[in-house]
C-alpha cells in the first residue's frame, strides 16, 4: 500500500515539475522530448500509446501525445525505476519522502546518472541527510535544475 502511495505521489509531482507539451520539442539538453519530459521512448512505451489509441505504432512519432497517454508512460517509468531502486539497501531503508526525491532525480537523469552520486548514496546509507544534500548542491544537476534541486533538498531535510 505504501508503494502505491509513493508511486502516485511521485507521478503527480513529476507531472507538475516537468509540465506538459503535446508536441515533440528539444529539451535543454538537446534531446527530443514530448509529454511530461519523456525522452527516448522504448518500443514497449510506443506500443502502450498505440494500444491506448487503437492504432499502429509507426504513426505515434508523427502525432501529438495526449496528457492521459503521457501520464500512463510516466507512471510506467516511475514503477520501473522504483522496482530497480528497491534492490538497493540504501534506497530501501529510506522513508517515503526521501524515496520520492531519489525517484525524481532518477526520472530526470536516469539510473546511470543517479548512480554517479556515489557520495550522496554513501551519505544516505549512513542516514546523513545533511551530507547527502551537500552532494546534491555540489553537482551539475543542481546547477542545471536549481529550483527543482532546492525543492528536493528541502524534502530530504524534512523541511517541506
Amino acid at each position: 500500500m505504501i508503494i502505491l502511495y509513493l508511486l502516485k505521489k511521485v507521478r503527480e509531482r513529476l507531472m507538475e515539475e516537468e509540465g506538459f507539451k503535446e508536441n515533440w520539442y528539444l529539451c535543454k539538453k538537446g534531446k527530443k522530448t514530448i509529454g511530461h519530459g519523456l525522452t527516448e521512448l522504448t518500443d514497449l512505451e510506443v506500443r502502450i500509446v498505440s494500444f491506448l489509441r487503437n492504432t499502429r505504432s509507426e504513426f505515434f512519432m508523427l502525432e501529438p501525445i495526449s496528457e492521459f497517454e503521457s501520464e500512463v508512460i510516466v507512471g510506467y517509468r516511475v514503477e520501473k525505476l522504483e522496482e530497480a531502486l528497491r534492490r538497493n539497501s540504501w534506497y530501501y531503508n529510506l522513508d517515503t519522502s526521501r524515496k520520492a526525491v531519489i525517484l525524481d532525480m532518477a526520472y530526470n537523469m536516469g539510473l546511470q546518472g543517479l548512480y554517479k552520486f556515489e557520495n550522496m548514496i554513501a551519505a544516505l546509507n549512513r542516514k546523513n541527510y545533511e551530507q547527502a544534500t551537500k552532494e546534491i548542491v555540489n553537482s551539475l544537476y543542481y546547477t542545471q535544475l536549481k529550483n527543482r534541486a532546492d525543492r528536493n533538498i528541502k524534502i530530504m531535510l524534512n523541511l517541506e
